[in-house]
């Protein structure tokens, strides 16, 4: 069944005017659709971007309109959309920018159509600014797990196992591993990238390099977010902990340091 995205007259109820504006037909992304024929009055829809889709299934076989009206919570009306409708799904995508409809974190919209169909249905539903769900901030530790290190037989008799330990954010993550000469200016390893599934999880890298270097690790999260952690590894008791900033070759800001000494 051919689908019809029709949109003829777009009347806002504002200060006395009547304003039309055409919506088009061609959307870059796959918009949700709100069901009408499904639509309750408890329903509160989270609305993207200031943009609401529609659809509206029509078994009455007759041609005509539909109109929406959209009140706010004093029950004022702001707006009305007037759609042309035919036999079958109808489809509709409304653009609130430069309307009485502002969505916020706090406002919510009532919506309504009327006459819907041969029998006048009625549909309501609400509409509200969807918003993003809460996170903690994403936090990077490492811990150092010497499994052979003897500072008096220096170069031999050094492995040392690094595990990550994340938390906060939202998985997946994905972990950047570096480690760096005592100058922080050359790779001693492969940088090695790897992605875990939830924070309960580790990863680990082995290094058999003699001190002094150092280890630093890159996480971030599913939605974006970053977090590092960088540490040293030395062999000379009283050493001044690190504080100087990581930059090159990654430009990585906000890096927190740490030491780690043996005998």
């Amino acid at each position: 069944m051919k689908t019809s995205i029709l949109l003829l007259l777009l009347i806002i109820v504002g200060w006395g005017q009547v304003h039309s504006q055409d919506i088009p037909s061609i959307r870059t992304k796959d918009p949700y659709y709100i069901n009408i024929n499904e639509a309750a009055k408890d329903d509160v829809f989270g609305i993207k971007e200031n943009m609401m889709s529609l659809e509206y299934f029509d078994n009455s076989g007759t041609a005509g309109s539909l109109k929406l009206y959209i009140k706010n919570w004093k029950s004022e009306q702001v707006a009305i959309f007037k759609f042309d409708k035919v036999q079958g799904l109808n489809q509709y995508s409304i653009d609130f920018e430069g309307t009485k409809v502002q969505l916020d974190d706090e406002s919510i919209y009532k919506c309504k159509i009327e006459n819907a169909g041969r029998n006048g249905e009625i549909y309501e539903w609400a509409i509200r600014k969807e918003t993003r769900p809460k996170s903690d901030s994403l936090m990077v530790g490492i811990t150092a797990l010497p499994k052979q290190m003897d500072c008096s037989e220096l170069p031999l008799n050094n492995l040392i196992e690094f595990y990550s330990q994340i938390s906060g954010g939202n998985a997946p993550y994905t972990l950047n591993w570096y480690v760096l000469n005592d100058s922080r200016t050359t790779f001693l390893y492969q940088p090695r990238e790897e992605m875990i599934e939830t924070a309960a999880l580790s990863s680990m890298v082995t290094v058999d390099k003699a001190p002094e270097y150092y280890v630093m690790l890159y996480a971030t999260d599913a939605c974006g977010r970053t977090g590092n952690k960088i540490t040293h590894i030395g062999c000379f008791k009283n050493r001044k902990k690190i504080n100087s900033i990581f930059i090159d070759p990654y430009k990585v800001n906000n890096i927190r340091n740490g030491s780690t000494e043996f005998n």
